[in-house]
């Protein structure tokens, strides 16, 4: 297990759920989450500047912990795109954010998924709190975020790709010179 992983599991706001096979145990269906976080009534006030530079040191020790061979201009980018979309589209509200949903391609289409998320989904709605996420906008799987009552609320898109990938690397990935990003939020769904 990578030190990374390890420590994310240590977090005290990380949540992880998987499936398993019944009859060898392994894992085939993961949902990593964090929250719920982002408290209206936090204490601690940041000034622009403050959060500027806060940000910046951040990004900085990130970057410096990536590794080597890694597209560190590309990573950065997504990154912050993907802070700024979330910022815009959370406004600081309390919520849990999805951080990974993977299930192993002999195992899809089973609800496996489905089932890992419909857990912090029942929490979030007895706790009244919205739920976050974004992913690549032709990723299969929005079809089943709509179907658990996920709303489409913005989109980023990093355009231009071939100013970090040679188009040559574009055309042989079959990916096109842009990349969508598209957040999704689902309210709480407070039965009566």
């Amino acid at each position: 297990m990578s030190p990374h992983i390890a420590q994310q599991i240590a977090g005290a706001s990380m949540l992880f759920y998987v499936a398993r096979r019944h009859d060898t145990q392994e894992v085939v269906s993961v949902a990593q989450w964090t929250g719920p976080f982002g408290a209206p009534d936090a204490t601690i006030e940041e000034s622009v500047e403050q959060k500027e530079e806060r940000q910046e040191f951040e990004d900085e020790a990130y970057r410096n912990s990536l590794p080597d061979g890694c597209n560190r201009h590309l990573t950065m980018e997504f990154t912050a795109g993907l802070r700024s979309l979330r910022e815009r589209v959370l406004c600081g509200q309390k919520h849990f954010l999805l951080e990974n949903l993977a299930t192993h391609p002999d195992h899809r289409g089973q609800g496996l998924a489905g089932q890992l998320m419909e857990q912090v989904l029942t929490q979030a709605d007895k706790q009244s709190v919205l739920v976050y996420l974004d992913t690549a906008s032709d990723n299969s799987a929005t079809r089943l975020y709509k179907r658990l009552g996920f709303k489409e609320q913005a989109r980023h898109t990093i355009r231009n790709l071939s100013r970090f990938v040679a188009e040559a690397e574009l055309e042989r990935s079959r990916v096109g010179s842009d990349h969508t990003h598209v957040a999704f939020v689902r309210y709480p769904m407070n039965k009566v």
